[in-house]
């Protein structure tokens, strides 16, 4: 098809050429208000979709990955001199599984950096009694998302997932009687077996429950994950991509219609300019094990073994694996895919980081996409249209899969 072949090729330009290395001396950050994305490497169990290397929590092996989660943040409160940290964000594995850690960091943080902004924190349903709430807002956290993923409890099971409907349902409503200004729950679509009218059942459950957030990902399809070996092996068969957009369709209708509005491509909310996501700010700083980091047109990547990350950060060293430099072209071209995923790109915002004309600079990029009927210009925003946002999802979720295949590590 036309329309999906020119968007591949755009991406292509933006992303196939990227030589990712041994990284360069960093440097100040151009903006002085940055976010933390704290990575916490720890699982109950391996997800049946998850290619992300993640380890059992235990007491000995956490204590060790806290110790040099503060040593890394001391790394960069020593060389990032005069910033200012607005937002931290802890992601998973599973940050839930060590309340007390996170509790722990944050207060190392504040002390660092002086922090005193917005703290939010990913969780599965099953550590969400009375006691780890209690401690997660007693730390300060005000934005929490937890991963349901599915409210049938067939599909749960076939991706591997330990908590049942029941238990998701009862954790919202625990969460819900906490002192949290935004709740989001993760849910997934194109998921195995699964039917639209299974969506609309998770749909109307989130909605009636009043969550601030719903965020809808797609499956992606991963070599060296359970479910690629069972869908290869036809014991465990996917939506077809027919299935995939009418599914896509259907979220974006049916939360649409009930209150919410988009965020992002797969982010949905009634107050979306209220919640923070972990890559959102021009520049970002990845603590933890396969962390990414984005500072002054310097893209890194942690390495992804624990037992690296902790004796690197022994050592004194940064644990950093690889990284590569943007030039002025791409880092033009990077931050507008980034902000298209968010729906809309601000033109004045384009011309105030780059000092440039973003119809001018990026024209090869836009005209294409505009004359497809992907994107259109309003006033001084650049939107994906309606017809485009399937596109823009499925070209996602492709350039996700390469990244994901290309940093992989295996256990």
């Amino acid at each position: 098809m036309i329309t999906e072949f020119i968007l591949n090729q755009t991406i292509r330009k933006v992303f196939g050429d990227i030589p990712f290395s041994t990284p360069f001396e960093l440097s100040n950050p151009k903006s002085k208000a940055l976010s933390l994305n704290i990575r916490v490497p720890f699982c109950r169990a391996q997800c049946s979709y998850c290619l992300f290397r993640n380890y059992p929590w235990y007491e000995k092996l956490g204590k060790s990955y806290l110790n040099s989660v503060k040593k890394e943040l001391e790394s960069y409160s020593n060389l990032l001199s005069d910033v200012k940290i607005e937002s931290v964000y802890f992601s998973g594995g599973t940050p839930s599984v060590m309340p007390e850690g996170v509790a722990e960091i944050v207060e190392h943080v504040r002390q660092l950096f002086h922090f005193d902004g917005d703290i939010s924190v990913e969780a599965n349903p099953i550590d969400l009694n009375d006691k780890a709430l209690k401690v997660l807002a007693d730390a300060g956290v005000k934005k929490i998302s937890i991963g349901v993923q599915s409210l049938n409890d067939g599909i749960l099971k076939a991706i591997g997932r330990e908590h049942d409907s029941e238990t998701a349902i009862t954790a919202l409503k625990k969460v819900k009687e906490f002192d949290f200004d935004y709740i989001n729950i993760d849910l997934m679509f194109s998921l195995p077996e699964q039917e639209i009218k299974d969506l609309i059942h998770d749909l109307e459950i989130a909605v009636k429950l009043e969550v601030q957030g719903i965020s809808t990902y797609p499956l992606i399809l991963l070599p060296g994950t359970k479910i690629f070996e069972r869908v290869e092996s036809g014991s465990m068969k996917l939506p077809a991509e027919k299935t995939e957009q009418k599914m896509y369709e259907t979220i974006i209708d049916y939360l649409t219609n009930s209150g919410y509005e988009m965020r992002a491509l797969w982010s949905l909310a009634t107050k979306p300019r209220n919640y923070f996501g972990p890559f959102e700010f021009e520049e970002y700083i990845g603590i933890g094990p396969n962390a990414w980091s984005l500072i002054n047109d310097f893209l890194y990547l942690n390495t992804a073994s624990l037992k690296e990350y902790i004796k690197s950060l022994n050592e004194g060293k940064l644990p950093i694996k690889m990284g590569t430099i943007f030039s002025s072209e791409k880092s033009m071209k990077l931050w507008f895919m980034r902000k298209l995923y968010n729906i809309r790109v601000n033109k004045a915002q384009f011309y105030d980081r780059f000092k440039t004309s973003i119809d001018h600079e990026l024209r090869r990029i836009i005209v294409p996409l505009r004359l497809l009927g992907i994107i259109e210009t309003k006033n001084e925003y650049i939107e994906l249209t309606r017809k485009g946002l399937f596109y823009a999802s499925t070209a996602t979720k492709k350039l996700s899969k390469q990244l994901l295949m290309k940093f992989y590590e295996p256990q």
